[in-house]
């Protein structure tokens, strides 16, 4: 697991630092760190905030320069122009600077493989579970989309999670596991506006789990 994850990272790396910017990386670049540097939320993406915000933690602190307000209005607050203007405009290493945000949502790509292969094992056993996660981690199109500054990867991660942490509650409700699922659900909603569809595999799985009460929490989840 530890080495199918490994690889999944280095050949995420690959892509991050030696392929161009695509047409939309910019706006969630832009986007997110207006909301760090400015704390200007103005600005969208026609998404929700938390994803942009954590894709561009690894710039928010550092002492680059980016568009002010004022240069934000001047470029009616378009997320593409402003991230365009941050990473081509202002004398820096765009390459650099978009890498360190690819490879923050390479791990959080990492950590939905983590979490392919924890339920995985849970319904099938360990080599499911394995196959499960080599099926993940060497997708081309899982790669390629770990290897941009998009909100994708975030959104399944959250999608998954919240649905598991929901199955959770149910086969055996408690307080710890009432606020886990909240928390999970809390950041789905905070990520994209298609997170609605959560509330309609929520309703599926609660009615599994009535006609279903023997079922453990993976298998009915997994159904």
């Amino acid at each position: 697991v530890v080495g199918l994850l490994a690889l999944f990272l280095f050949k995420c790396e690959r892509l991050a630092y030696r392929t161009s910017a695509t047409f939309d990386e910019a706006g969630h670049l832009g986007a997110g760190l207006s909301y760090w540097r400015n704390g200007d939320f103005r600005i969208t993406t026609w998404n929700l905030f938390l994803m942009q915000r954590l894709l561009t933690l690894p710039l928010a602190f550092d002492s680059s320069p980016f568009p002010s307000i004022a240069e934000q209005d001047r470029l009616k607050r378009d997320p593409i122009a402003v991230g365009e203007t941050y990473l081509f405009k202002m004398g820096l290493d765009h390459r650099s600077l978009l890498g360190r945000a690819r490879m923050m949502n390479a791990a959080f790509g990492a950590v939905l493989g983590l979490l392919i292969f924890a339920w995985t094992r849970k319904v099938g056993g360990i080599l499911a579970g394995v196959l499960a996660l080599a099926l993940y981690v060497l997708s081309p199109a899982v790669i390629a989309i770990a290897s941009l500054v998009t909100i994708d990867v975030g959104a399944a991660l959250w999608l998954n999670a919240a649905v598991w942490a929901y199955a959770w509650f149910l086969h055996a409700p408690s307080w710890r596991r009432a606020v886990l699922a909240g928390l999970v659900l809390g950041a789905l909603l905070l990520t994209k506006f298609s997170a609605l569809a959560y509330f309609a595999l929520a309703g599926a799985i609660f009615l599994i789990g009535l006609a279903l009460p023997n079922a453990s929490w993976g298998n009915t989840a997994a159904t």
